[in-house]
């Protein structure tokens, strides 16, 4: 952290206060004072600060003891001091330490008012940070190369962090900078591009951001340059060519050189070698020596090496039908499945099931045709189930599979009774929109069946299609509460058919209790099942009610404050 940053976010409130100890007013001169001191640190109290309490005008001074977290007592009658006689006006003087903050206040002792209060910023006393040493290279060295790693170590009294700025001592030039170095620790910049047999002068400015302190002025010498060779030679002749930059008999010590191999026409670039291995065209070297280098080129062809598995299983036809190929050649490869098996997949350099497949040659490429032992398909009916009823548009659905894999699923048809087949939308999953209004009521039969390009599977459901509306017969029974007296056949009070209303009214002999309680339902014929409605904890008004019945169980709710009485 910065000094900065640090004196905004801290600031210690000082409360200094002269308080008499219990003494009246007429006893002024002499009488011994309570100082208490309040220290707080962005506004809590802060503990563990050192107080000091002096006199400067008797030279005494004592330190003030921590009462309270923040609160700091010395009472100048009771120390060592307490002979000393003080007088109204004299100079009290405090002095608060913590850690690298400080700062002091004098108030002069005036009784008058009871107490005396001042407040002041406790801050961090700055020191600039010290000279920047310790340099690398050392000083007046020799032999450097022509890229240097300067370096410096840096510290600050206050352990700040430090921005460090390197110069170039000729011009006065930057050269770089660095933020954020911590105290005690080492900043290094490059300095490249150097001639050989050169001195150079260099210093280095240490930045609190407050204070800045420069270093001595070093320097240091590089060295003389080495000179070498780089022979060049391409294998074939006639392979291609190699270009230098720069182009030159010779090359100086911890030179750059760029070699790029041009390959000729129908060759490609394959590697480097000699004292320089690679197998990129352009090669970036740096000369420490003499170097003996060969480009190798190679024609541009790739071979395709095709295998079936297993190796009964079908054969492989390659068009055109043998290699090696040139680069960017197109090759047909048709996979022919033996009698009682089927092509299953490519595996190798090449993936999927298309069949036939076609390969760019690009590089050398090994690929295996896969197959299988061929497997009837197997096929579904989800919908409609068998034995059920349906009317009007329907969609029959189901799924298909093959153990060979679904991918070798031509299709799926339908047909109706002894209709004629049709084709089905999908084939793992597949569906036929089927409009019933198109046959006669009564039973009939969806066949479906799938094929993978060799046999098909069949299966089949049955139906009973009715278009027209059916007479689904009810019987209504109402069940009492046992305060209320039977019917002479409470179980079954009507049969009634679909759609006919029923209308009723319920009211109870009980005279001693305004509630009533009692259940109805539906019977329906085709279930044989009742089902009671309300249960007891769900009112309902129906007095009077007049309801129809539908297809499916129907409930009347109930309020028990009705009256009662069957009609």
């Amino acid at each position: 952290m910065t000094c900065a940053m640090r004196r905004a976010l801290v600031t210690l409130l000082v409360l200094f206060v002269l308080v008499l100890s219990l003494v009246p007013a007429s006893r002024a001169p002499g009488t011994p004072y309570t100082v208490r001191i309040y220290v707080t640190l962005e506004g809590a109290p802060l503990s563990g600060a050192t107080v000091n309490v002096s006199l400067p005008k008797y030279g005494v001074s004592d330190t003030a003891a921590e009462i309270d977290p923040g609160v700091y007592d010395v009472n100048l009658g009771n120390r060592p001091y307490s002979n000393v006689s003080w007088w109204h006006g004299d100079t009290v003087r405090v002095d608060v330490y913590y850690g690298t903050y400080y700062e002091w206040a004098t108030q002069k002792i005036d009784i008058s008012e009871g107490y005396n209060l001042f407040t002041f910023d406790l801050e961090e006393e700055q020191y600039p940070p010290h000279a920047p040493a310790h340099p690398s290279p050392s000083h007046q060295a020799t032999g450097m190369s022509r890229d240097v790693a300067l370096s410096v170590e840096v510290f600050d009294p206050n352990g700040d962090d430090l921005t460090v700025r390197f110069y170039n001592a000729s011009g006065h030039t930057l050269m770089g900078t660095v933020a954020d170095v911590s105290s005690g620790s080492t900043a290094s910049v490059s300095w490249s591009g150097l001639a050989f047999n050169t001195t150079y002068s260099w210093y280095a400015v240490a930045d609190d951001g407050l204070f800045t302190t420069q270093s001595d002025t070093w320097e240091f010498t590089t060295r003389e340059p080495r000179i070498y060779t780089l022979t060049i030679s391409v294998d074939p002749s006639d392979g291609g060519t190699v270009t230098l930059d720069p182009d030159r008999d010779y090359y100086y010590e911890e030179e750059k050189v760029t070699m790029e191999a041009h390959p000729a026409t129908g060759y490609v670039f394959d590697r480097w070698s000699g004292d320089i291995v690679g197998t990129n065209a352009c090669k970036n070297i740096t000369v420490y020596g003499n170097k003996t280098v060969t480009a190798r080129f190679k024609p541009v062809q790739y071979t395709l090496n095709v295998t079936v598995d297993p190796p009964e299983g079908g054969t492989v036809a390659c068009d055109p039908p043998t290699g090696p190929y040139d680069a960017g050649a197109n090759v047909t490869l048709t996979a022919v499945p033996a009698e009682g098996y089927v092509f299953d997949r490519w595996q190798g350099d090449a993936a999927g099931n298309a069949n036939p497949l076609n390969v760019t040659m690009d590089a050398n490429r090994s690929i295996s045709a896969h197959f299988a032992v061929n497997v009837p398909p197997s096929i579904a009916i989800l919908f409609p189930p068998n034995n059920s009823t349906v009317s009007g548009a329907i969609a029959v659905e189901g799924t298909a599979s093959d153990d060979n894999g679904n991918h070798t699923l031509h299709r799926v048809e339908i047909k109706i009774d002894d209709g004629d087949w049709q084709a089905a939308t999908g084939t793992s999953a597949w569906h036929f929109f089927w409009n019933t209004t198109g046959v006669s009521d009564g039973p009939h039969v969806i066949h479906a069946r799938a094929y993978d390009g060799h046999v098909y599977t069949e299966n089949s459901t049955t139906v009973e299609v009715c278009n027209q509306v059916p007479v689904t017969r009810h019987r209504v029974r109402w069940a009492p509460h046992p305060w209320i007296p039977r019917n002479p056949d409470p179980g079954n009070v009507s049969v009634i058919t679909q759609d006919d209303a029923v209308n009723f009214t319920v009211s109870s002999p009980r005279r001693d209790t305004v509630s009533t309680y009692y259940r109805w339902s539906w019977w329906n014929e085709s279930s044989g099942l009742y089902e009671f409605w309300p249960t007891s904890d769900t009112p309902g008004a129906v007095n009077g009610s007049e309801i129809t019945v539908s297809s499916h169980s129907s409930q009347i709710q109930y309020n028990g404050d009705s009256p009662f009485w069957e009609g």
